[in-house]
Parts: structure tokens; sequence; C-alpha cells
């Protein structure tokens, strides 16, 4: 089952960004995974919400948040809140 929603959040995130995925970090305890890209950053994914729903919201934040030119650390997409979703990022410095 975790292995599917790996696979899955893989697949999905280079479909809609045209970004390859180099590998996957999963964390147990934390109940997430952290997809490593081909740009240098990580994803971080909360194993316990809508895949789809996580990566919409990255997705409504690309005229904001440019991850084919901005040089990131990561993309943090577990954060949600009641009124609105957050897309949380470190740049590189």
């Amino acid at each position: 089952e975790k292995l599917t929603y790996i696979i899955q959040a893989i697949n999905l995130f280079e479909e809609k960004f045209g970004i390859r995925i180099l590998f996957a970090l999963f964390k147990a305890r934390e109940r997430e995974v952290h997809l490593y890209t081909e740009k240098s950053f990580y994803v971080m994914i909360d194993m316990e919400r809508d895949l789809k729903v996580q990566i919409e919201k990255l997705k409504k934040a690309l005229p904001k948040l440019d991850i084919y030119k901005e040089p990131l650390l990561y993309i943090d997409l577990r954060i949600s809140g009641t009124e609105n979703e957050k897309v949380i990022f470190k740049p590189k410095k």
C-alpha cells in the first residue's frame, strides 16, 4: 500500500510538472515521502493526505513559485489549513 502510494506520487509529479524524480525517501514514523528531483530539490508529501490534492496545491502555486528556474532546497506540501492550503519552500542561498 505504501509502495503503491510512493509510485503514484512519483508518476503524478513527473506527469504534471515534467521533472524527473531521481529517488524517494520513505519516512515511516512521520508517514511522509520526500521525492528528490533532477532539479536537486525535495518535494515533501504527507502520505496520510490525498496525493492529488497535494500535487494540485503545488500546481496552483506555480505562478508565484517557478520550480523550473528558481534554485530550491525543498518544497513542503504537507501543511494544510482549514481555510487555505500552504506551499512552503526554501530557496538555495
